[in-house]
């Protein structure tokens, strides 16, 4: 029997609409003998493994030490990725892949584990002032920084294993900055034509009083 020992998802924000993941899952095969299934990938080989994304998952990209052993299946909406190799007993798999999702805060994610997970972990970039929640499940939060990056990350560990066929469903919210009012640059010809002007102005008010104290003396 095939078992997920961790599931960890780690957010990064492209910008305000596409989210990207970066997920590694844990495997592991309980008992005394290989698994794999009798059913096909679209690539011809034998599937051992079924990992579904969320709905909406794009731009899947496999660890290229991988590739030859990972395939896409499932449907356009509901891609999943297959691992195409056999698994033996009480040896640890460790498949890593990314993909996509479109996002807007407020976007509840849902997501099928079809074997036992012990443990799931989602990260966030804490810079991303993002959050998560959930109505179903419970999580645990903590702060972590990577001690390769120094950056921090928002951790939500789930509290409870997964059951067989249960689904992970939590809703991420993004505070985003509030756009500031453009403002209108000031042109360097528009200076010197201002500027201009005022000397204009000057000038002509300094004619006028001149004029003004020349009839002043003519009158007496």
């Amino acid at each position: 029997m095939v078992s997920i020992e961790r599931a960890q998802h780690t957010f990064e924000f492209l910008n305000e609409r596409v989210a990207q993941i970066l997920s590694v899952y844990v495997l592991r095969v309980q008992g005394d003998r290989f698994f794999l299934t009798n059913q096909s990938a679209p690539n011809g080989k034998l599937i051992a493994v079924r990992l579904p994304l969320p709905i909406g998952a794009v731009a899947i990209a496999f660890d290229p030490t991988l590739d030859q052993m990972l395939s896409i299946g499932g449907s356009a909406i509901a891609p999943e990725v297959l691992l195409t190799r056999p698994l033996f007993p009480e040896e640890r798999y460790e498949v890593i892949f990314s993909y996509q999702l479109p996002f807007s805060s407020g976007a509840t994610l849902d997501q099928d584990y079809l074997y036992r997970t012990e443990q799931v972990e989602i990260r966030l970039p804490q810079e991303a002032a993002a959050t998560l929640s959930s109505q179903k499940q419970r999580f645990r939060q903590s702060l972590e920084t990577s001690p390769s990056t120094g950056r921090a990350y928002l951790v939500y560990q789930l509290e409870q294993a997964l059951q067989p066929a249960e689904r992970l469903i939590f809703t991420l919210n993004r505070t985003l900055p509030t756009p500031q009012p453009v403002q209108r640059a000031v042109r360097a010809e528009d200076t010197t034509w201002f500027a201009a002007l005022v000397l204009g102005l000057t000038a002509l008010g300094a004619l006028g009083g001149a004029i003004w104290l020349l009839q002043r003396l003519l009158r007496r």
